[in-house]
């Protein structure tokens, strides 16, 4: 294998682009970062790519080979994602003109179930995101006061039961988590013969950020076999402007610290120590200042209390009847 396609296949990024610019742009496999722009199928155990930058895609029926990455039998797999910036600022557009589609979810990553010629409408799991937005309530914003950022979801169809129905949010649901642009996450599956799923999201350290299960109830003997599915967009709006995710497959390099960073801190008497993804947060306890992220507590030094003054001395008033008498 050549070291621009090994280079290729290890790095890839792919781009949507909307209909006001689809012109076809074709670009070298190897850039300087080696990013591929555009559409890549490891189909049927063979690897072809087409240099070009995608036309538009949108919703279901746009799959033809821009969104289908080949086939995946693995109990257990993981991809490395990055978000661009306009993934969590996406807006404009006659289509976003009614703000109930910004609540669309678009589909990044995952692969159908009961095997690999099955159809994904019926049976598969995906991880789905959306820009994270307030158009409708608060409680879009994932806790975030800026309200910035990228939500992401599981998203799974059932024996033909769509995710979607408000009945069936046990194969919809959002994690807590919000990622953010230009900043390189991982996400993963592993499935059981039990029918459930379980979606994890980590860091970029490979440390586990969060987990959700999803619970099939078509119980196929060949679970773990299904076609891959990537990116694209919709919902029903296609992409207002370039949105482009990078994709690494597999974990790499990833690998977890094993020590926490609490570890080996004392934050000061009977101050705690909270772990957080890369850093320690001590919490001070009574009669100590300080802490936060990466910072001890310190014994706080009370002011010194004023002086209290000497009490004043009552006088003591005489007794006539003990008076000494003048001598005579």
């Amino acid at each position: 294998m050549s070291q621009c396609l090994r280079c290729c296949l290890l790095k890839i990024t792919t781009t949507l682009r909307n209909t006001e610019n689809s012109g076809v742009t074709t670009v070298p496999c190897c850039s300087e970062n080696c990013y591929f722009f555009g559409r890549w199928v490891l189909q049927w155990g063979a690897t072809l790519m087409a240099c070009t930058r995608s036309t538009p895609l949108n919703a279901d029926n746009a799959w033809l080979f821009g969104n289908n990455w080949g086939t995946n039998g693995d109990f257990k797999w993981y991809n490395r994602v990055t978000f661009s910036k306009a993934a969590a600022e996406y807006a404009g557009g006659s289509c976003f003109a009614n703000t109930g589609e910004y609540l669309d979810w678009n589909k990044l990553w995952g692969k159908a179930r009961c095997g690999y010629s099955h159809n994904h409408h019926q049976d598969s799991d995906r991880f789905v995101w959306r820009r994270l937005q307030s158009e409708h309530a608060s409680g879009n914003c994932g806790g975030r006061s800026d309200c910035y950022g990228i939500q992401i979801a599981t998203y799974s169809y059932d024996a033909g039961t769509t995710p979607y129905s408000q009945n069936n949010w046990r194969l919809l649901r959002a994690f807590h988590t919000i990622p953010q642009p230009d900043v390189q996450y991982a996400i993963g599956m592993e499935s059981f013969a039990n029918g459930s799923v379980v979606h994890l999201l980590l860091d970029g350290q490979g440390c586990l950020l969060e987990q959700i299960m999803n619970q099939h109830e078509n119980l196929c003997s060949n679970f773990q076999q299904g076609r891959v599915q990537g990116l694209y967009f919709g919902g029903t709006c296609t992409a207002p402007l370039d949105i482009s995710v990078t994709y690494a497959q597999g974990l790499g390099s990833l690998s977890c610290p094993t020590s926490a960073p609490c570890d080996g801190v004392s934050c000061g008497g009977a101050s705690t120590c909270t772990n957080g993804a890369n850093t320690y947060t001590c919490t001070c306890a009574a009669g100590w200042e300080g802490g936060g992220d990466d910072t001890l507590c310190t014994v706080s030094l009370a002011p010194a209390p004023a002086p209290v003054p000497a009490p004043v001395p009552t006088p003591v008033p005489s007794n006539p009847n003990t008076a000494r008498l003048p001598k005579p």
